[in-house]
């Protein structure tokens, strides 16, 4: 009588035992199907990221390489967009190059050079990505306040050379500032003066700088005046060893 009446529960606790171990296994390998999703995910996003930031810092170093030399080469007697020209193009990169650089010169002044930096900036950037990634060490381009950066940078400056610096490259198309620099300055002299236009300028380029190369200015003082007081100390033992 014991013996039948004990069956059934064994058989009981022998099925429920089976169901859980095969609830178990069934959400064991859904989570390893879920992980091997999320791997595989993963690993597109992170060929197509290397791929995306491979092109634009391939592309940024021919816009860099380009740029530099057509500006580099600008002759004020080339044809171009804001002239005619007395002579067939003799800039490095042709008729092409030459249109780019009055271009450039005609709008933003010596401040287009600027823009060949912000190329060398974004490929800097590209690249120490790429090294950051291949180490596992996490790096976010933020490309977005580069080229924020970069703008402010622009302004600041073509306000800044027609103000204070008007009587550089007087070979230029409209000066040193450009047409931009014209339109800024004009609208920003009659408000804060041609001082307080200079001062708010200058401090408009050193945020843009900062966002452009990504340090802090605080950062770069407290590392100054430490080696100020790194070559300090060692004049002083220098001095004090002589004697």
């Amino acid at each position: 009588m014991f013996s039948v009446t004990k069956k059934p529960a064994i058989a009981d606790e022998w099925r429920q035992s089976s169901k859980n171990q095969e609830r178990l296994e069934a959400q064991k390998e859904r989570k390893e199907r879920q992980a091997a999703r999320e791997g595989a995910i993963e690993q597109v996003r992170s060929i197509a990221r290397g791929t995306i930031v491979d092109a634009i810092a391939v592309l940024a170093a021919v816009v860099l390489c380009f740029s530099a030399l057509a500006l580099g080469s600008y002759s004020a007697a080339d044809p171009g967009f804001s002239s005619t020209g007395t002579q067939a193009a003799r800039n490095m990169c042709g008729l092409v190059g030459a249109w780019i650089a009055d271009f450039g010169y005609w709008v933003f002044g010596l401040s287009a050079w600027w823009i060949v930096i912000g190329f060398f900036a974004i490929l800097v950037l590209c690249i120490q990505g790429r090294v950051k990634w291949k180490l596992g060490e996490p790096f976010e381009l933020r490309l977005a306040s580069a080229v924020f950066g970069l703008l402010v940078l622009v302004f600041a400056s073509v306000g800044l050379e027609t103000i204070q610096f008007a009587y550089l490259s007087r070979d230029l198309p409209l000066g040193p500032g450009g047409l931009l620099g014209r339109l800024v300055a004009d609208r920003s002299v009659p408000y804060f003066g041609i001082w307080g236009a200079t001062l708010i300028f200058t401090v408009a380029g050193a945020i843009g700088l900062s966002f452009v190369f990504r340090f802090s200015w605080i950062d770069l003082c407290e590392a100054l005046g430490e080696t100020i007081e790194n070559c300090a100390r060692f004049l002083g033992r220098l001095a004090a060893s002589i004697t």
